[in-house]
């Protein structure tokens, strides 16, 4: 799981992640119409980091919070945010459902011309 850490701490903060995405309406407008296709199962998120995890640590959501936990005190968990590509990037202590390889197919196909992903 060293792997996540690393990929977390790659993330573009909130700040930045704001900053490149621009065309909002446009790309709201395309997407809302494929997540209907999947009965709105699936949202959207704006992925950024939230601080810099160590190695060994992932960001958990437990309830409405996500904080660094460490993976020996993580219990059990599930991916809950996914890159683009279907790369987990942050967990929650409860089961959720994972997009289809179709929806992020069709999702990489609006965003990655966009520089989005």
């Amino acid at each position: 799981m060293a792997e996540v850490s690393r990929l977390y701490n790659k993330l573009p903060t909130l700040g930045d992640a704001d900053d490149t995405f621009v065309d909002r309406d446009n790309v709201f407008k395309i997407l809302a119409v494929l997540l209907a296709e999947y009965g709105n199962t699936f949202g959207l998120c704006l992925v950024h980091s939230h601080c810099k995890l160590i190695e060994g640590e992932i960001m958990l959501q437990k309830g409405n919070m996500s904080q660094p936990e460490k993976l020996e005190n993580a219990g059990v968990y599930y991916p809950n945010r996914w890159l683009s590509g279907g790369v987990p990037y942050e967990f929650t202590t409860k089961q959720s459902p994972t997009p289809p390889w179709a929806l992020l197919g069709q999702f990489c196909h609006v965003v990655k011309p966009l520089e989005l992903d």
